[in-house]
């Protein structure tokens, strides 16, 4: 396994060109360059390995915190079962709350529905329908007795 790295370190100790031995051992040139570690190629490959794997374990460990569930703190349903219980308090009579006989009772009155129409064309529409249905061409809405007669 070493053979090529031999030779290219013969080739490059006669002098040799980067590319030139890479292409003789048929190698890449970044990966002759790592191998004798020329200029530090060596330590910056590594420092680039290191800095891409922290990236990514960042990355990862942020994705597993939204992923995984949160881990649970101690039960305490087992502290719970052997505590002492509280006293209930004893039962009391219900609260009733009703208005004085003598004040008059409270009316209240409901708006009738307005209808805002949404458009000039859906007001003339709707014109068209109530002038139908006072002339009797058309039944009245929610009038089913009067469709099924017909």
């Amino acid at each position: 396994m070493n053979d090529w790295r031999d030779r290219a370190r013969r080739l490059h100790e006669s002098g040799m060109a980067i590319r030139a031995i890479a292409r003789s051992v048929g190698k890449g040139a970044t990966t002759v360059r790592v191998a004798l570690d020329i200029n530090g190629e060596y330590a910056r490959m590594v420092a680039r390995n290191n800095a891409n794997k922290a990236k990514y374990r960042a990355a990862e460990k942020a994705i597993r915190v939204r992923i995984e569930p949160q881990p649970k703190g101690p039960d305490r349903s087992i502290q719970k079962a052997y505590a002492d219980k509280p006293v209930r308090p004893l039962p009391s009579l219900p609260k009733i709350s009703l208005p004085a006989v003598d004040e008059a009772p409270i009316i209240r009155k409901f708006a009738p529905r307005v209808r805002w129409t949404s458009s000039p064309g859906a007001e003339r529409w709707r014109q068209v329908n109530l002038a139908m249905i006072r002339a009797g061409k058309i039944a009245p809405r929610h009038d089913l007795t009067s469709e099924m007669q017909q």
